[in-house]
């Protein structure tokens, strides 16, 4: 391949940082899906060599894409083996970018914000944090309503310790 996954994921995200219409925001999480598809897929493939093709719900849909995610997703490798997890997490979240991707493309009559925009450029790198087999942290965006504008600088933070209270805030003074 000429291009990497990283370097699509850093494009949809670059596209993020300028996106300013739901036309654009549709196209973020159309790219940041396909941005972590293929090593998704080789991931999946990897686990399926070994013996471990995932399995598929009664009621699945079917479809190329669809079943990847949900194989991902429901991995019948050993508890003991590190990859089961590390598949689960992984076809979680595909399975939402998927989502998101089907909706962008599909149903031009459904709304599509900078939060879900925001959000697939966060899940498309923290598959690629699991793919190379980093812990996870980065929060998605709450949704508040519309938005006009994408949210300043998405990107992934590891959450922050609480402070303790000081001891004034324990107790009222009372004269």
């Amino acid at each position: 391949m000429s291009v990497t996954c990283q370097q699509l994921v850093q494009a949809a995200e670059n596209f993020n940082k300028v996106a300013s219409c739901e036309a654009d925001w549709r196209g973020v999480c159309n790219r940041s899906y396909y941005g972590v598809y293929h090593d998704a897929k080789a991931f999946w493939e990897s686990l399926s060599a070994a013996g471990f093709p995932g399995t598929l719900s009664p009621t699945s849909k079917g479809g190329r894409h669809t079943d990847l995610c949900e194989r991902l997703a429901n991995p019948d490798a050993p508890k003991t083996d590190p990859r089961r997890k590390q598949s689960r997490q992984i076809g979680a979240i595909m399975q939402n970018l998927l989502a998101d991707r089907i909706k962008s493309d599909y149903y031009p009559n459904e709304d599509v914000d900078a939060v879900a925009a925001a959000n697939s450029v966060t899940g498309a790198k923290n598959v690629l944090l699991l793919l190379s087999g980093q812990q996870i942290g980065a929060p998605l965006q709450k949704f508040s309503g519309a938005l006009s504008t994408p949210p300043a600088n998405p990107q992934p933070q590891a959450p922050q310790p609480a402070q303790p209270a000081s001891r004034s805030s324990f107790f009222k003074v009372v004269k």
